[in-house]
């Protein structure tokens, strides 16, 4: 089969989850024998470029930057960038003519920032079946998390509906639609997006051990200090809920346990998260690589206040023997089984979250039965060959409704 994936980012050395995501699934799948062109933004060269082997065909950038760029753009040139990429003619064109020349039996879109939905019409227009995978709520909001000043969203807000404003329409050109989690694709469901597409389905994310660093044996560095040691790693940011984190860790004794945090975020308010949690048991550890990371805590808070929609560090976490104390938001509860591989909370509660780190610290058994199934609970997530069979799968289903006329 050849397909062609199309994503706004697809660069080495490898970037983000998306990314990581869509790389894993490429080499799963040309393992298996089938034809892969990935189509992304180009971050300078304009055309087919060899990345480790895979064949790349980078388009222009349609729009005032790429998004990905690190860039101190003017509010007046966001919004401009916004409104380019509401329908983004010029990437229609580009796109257009790249599906002629490749002629794949399927299109896979992913992340497509910069690309804008216009792809999704392309594709149709060359009565190609094409498949999108939801990865974030790109479709409601254009800064992907429905997540402002401070708390979710509890709807779509009216300039977001209007920079969205052709996108339930257009979402109707797809023939298949994957969520990387059950949570991603009901909200896009039950938001009236994709009405009438024939094929539906979960696909969960998946890692290669190697990818995450993971030895063989991922309870080997279990820990022998005297010290419970708490852990988190990524962004330092207030939608991660790094904050409630704190604040439930205030009082815990340090003579019971520490927290560890692994990330970096904008320099003012990390460095006013060190001013009011100034504490012997707190460390910030600033970037460092998860191999090195969770060998060396014993369970891992992932306390996201935000609808966080799969996020990797709860699965990285489980196959190295970490239970995870999870917020019960987005796909988080997808991964955690509350009183099995991990706890689940309120993430508006920094009462409950202490409880379930007070929870962990003082039960030592609980802690090792979790562990064990910590380890158990990931294999599918560690599973590629599962993660390219069911695309394969999911491919199939896709072209036989588009030549049965339903999609």
């Amino acid at each position: 089969m050849k397909i062609l994936m199309v994503a706004t980012n697809f660069e080495a050395p490898v970037g983000g989850g998306g990314q990581k995501s869509l790389r894993i699934l490429v080499d799963a799948l040309r393992k298996e024998g089938h034809s892969v062109i990935v189509a992304a933004l180009s971050h300078g060269e304009v055309g087919e470029v060899d990345v480790d082997g895979i064949p790349v065909r980078y388009l222009p950038v349609r729009n005032l930057y790429r998004p990905i760029d690190t860039v101190r753009a003017s509010a007046a040139s966001r919004m401009a960038w916004h409104a380019a990429d509401i329908y983004n003619l010029p990437s229609m064109h580009d796109f257009r003519r790249l599906c002629g020349e490749v002629q794949p039996d399927i299109v896979h879109s992913h992340v497509i920032s910069g690309l804008s939905v216009s792809i999704w019409s392309a594709a149709r227009a060359a009565r190609l079946p094409i498949v999108h995978t939801l990865r974030d709520q790109y479709l409601f909001c254009p800064k992907t998390t429905m997540f402002k000043n401070g708390s979710v969203c509890a709807r779509q807000c009216a300039d977001c509906a209007l920079l969205r404003l052709p996108h339930r329409k257009v979402s109707r050109h797809v023939t298949g639609v994957i969520g990387c989690s059950q949570y991603i694709l009901d909200k896009h469901l039950a938001g009236g997006f994709f009405a009438g597409v024939a094929v539906k389905d979960v696909i969960y994310n998946a890692r290669t051990p190697a990818a995450i660093g993971l030895p063989l044996s991922p309870q080997c560095s279990a820990s022998t200090r005297n010290k419970v040691r708490i852990g988190y790693i990524g962004t330092l940011a207030p939608s991660k809920g790094v904050e409630i984190l704190l604040e439930a860790f205030r009082d815990i004794d340090p003579e019971q346990a520490e927290l560890w945090l692994a990330g970096t975020g904008e320099g003012a308010y990390v460095h006013g998260l060190k001013e009011a949690f100034c504490k012997e048991n707190i460390v910030f550890l600033g970037r460092v690589k998860p191999r090195d990371f969770y060998p060396e805590v014993d369970v891992v808070a992932v306390p996201s206040i935000w609808n966080d929609t799969f996020p990797g560090v709860v699965f990285e976490s489980l196959a190295y023997g970490r239970p995870v104390i999870g917020s019960r938001r987005g796909g988080i509860p997808e991964m955690v089984q509350h009183g099995v591989n991990g706890l689940l909370f309120d993430p508006a509660s920094a009462d409950e979250l202490r409880q379930s780190i007070e929870r962990l610290i003082f039960d030592g058994a609980l802690r090792t039965q979790m562990a064990a199934a910590a380890v158990s609970s990931s294999e599918t997530f560690l599973d590629t060959e599962r993660f390219a069979r069911e695309h394969v799968n999911f491919y199939e289903r896709a072209i036989a409704a588009r030549l049965d006329g339903i999609g």
